[in-house]
């Protein structure tokens, strides 16, 4: 199997978790968060399809450590989203991607990750008036 098939499964499997959770989220979040997860199935599933079709002019992937990074970032984004709420949660996997990405200004990372996060809430909170998981440490407070 090759690394990038490999891959492909990976996110297929946590599609797969995140579909099977989106019924546990409030109901006006599910249908968005099931089409997500079926997109990103259904876009896997072709892209290995087509790497099987095309197999012998694909050039071999070269695995390396930050290739992983992502993925455990997103795996460790799905586990404490439900603890510590959905905005801090996908403020700090902003910024870890950017880290990854090799950013070098800590302020540009900090001031991109916050307007994205600013940005989000106005749309999804205010203007669509989706509620998303604030986490229960902050419910505790």
């Amino acid at each position: 199997m090759k690394s990038s098939s490999f891959i492909y499964y990976v996110i297929i499997f946590l599609s797969v978790v995140l579909l099977s959770q989106s019924f546990e989220l409030p109901f006006s979040i599910v249908g968005y968060s099931v089409f997500l997860s079926l997109l990103i199935i259904i876009t896997s599933v072709i892209l290995i399809l087509k790497q099987d079709e095309s197999d012998k002019e694909t050039m071999k992937l070269k695995l390396n450590k930050k290739m992983f990074l992502p993925l455990l970032g997103i795996i460790i984004f799905i586990i404490v989203v439900e603890y510590i709420g959905w905005f801090f949660s996908l403020f700090l996997l902003i910024m870890s991607f950017q880290f990854i990405l090799s950013r070098k200004k800590y302020i540009s990372i900090v001031l991109n990750s916050s307007f994205w996060i600013l940005l989000s809430f106005l749309v999804f909170e205010k203007v669509l008036h989706l509620n998303f998981p604030m986490g229960k440490i902050w419910e505790l407070l």
